[in-house]
């Protein structure tokens, strides 16, 4: 019974979970869109991809969403940064 009960509460926990990361996703691909313009405009006007004063803003509008420390923040976040940074080099190389 209580193992029954864990199974149903544990699927509704799951079905959440999954429409969180669906719309997380939604975002991401949002931001990726975003972040082929800057690379463009980068590209224009010969700027540098890397901005590093911009990602610690980034980091810390992250943190302070989460309610969390800076170090925190970047580590659920660098990977976007990272692969957005990919993007950009991409484009600029092209």
């Amino acid at each position: 019974m209580a193992s029954e009960i864990y199974e149903e509460e544990i699927k509704k926990y799951r079905k959440e979970i999954d429409e969180i990361d669906k719309n997380i996703a939604k975002l991401i691909k949002d931001r990726i869109k975003v972040v082929k313009s800057i690379a463009k405009l980068k590209k224009e006007f010969n700027k540098e991809i890397e901005n590093e004063e911009r990602e610690n803003e980034i980091y810390k509008k992250i943190s302070e969403i989460l309610n969390e420390d800076v170090n925190t923040a970047g580590k659920i976040y660098n990977g976007i940064i990272q692969y957005c940074r990919e993007i950009e080099k991409r484009i600029i190389q092209n």
